[in-house]
């Protein structure tokens, strides 16, 4: 199953964000997390996918200019386990593990407009 994440920066500046993604390992699994090619914030920052406490975290940022329009941000596989029918996928908002966006080294929460699954 592959996960496109999208990001809408409602016009405001944004240099860099980050994902962290909730799930159940006895659901499914990630199998990769990758920057799309073409995101005008394409330098990848950190890229953590561990299955066993349940954080797949993906980063990325940009030296060059900022994004202002909606973009594609990363895109995650999941494999599923073949004794779960379904399995939920949620964008934590916990302290030090929350999805994120920055502007000009300012951080602000902010929730992705939606996944393409």
């Amino acid at each position: 199953m592959e996960v496109k994440i999208h990001v809408n920066p409602n016009t405001q500046i944004v240099a860099g964000m980050q994902t962290v993604i909730d799930f159940d390992p006895a659901n499914i699994t990630v199998s990769s997390v990758k920057i799309v090619p073409d995101s005008p914030i394409g330098l990848e920052l950190q890229s953590v996918a561990d299955n066993n406490s349940r954080i797949p975290i993906f980063a990325v940022g940009t030296l060059g200019e900022p994004a202002t329009q909606p973009l594609d941000m990363a895109v995650t596989e999941f494999l599923e386990s073949p004794q779960s029918s379904t399995a939920t996928i949620e964008f934590s908002t916990t302290e030090l593990r929350r999805t994120i966006a920055s502007a000009q080294g300012v951080e602000f929460q902010r929730s992705a407009i939606g996944i393409e699954v």
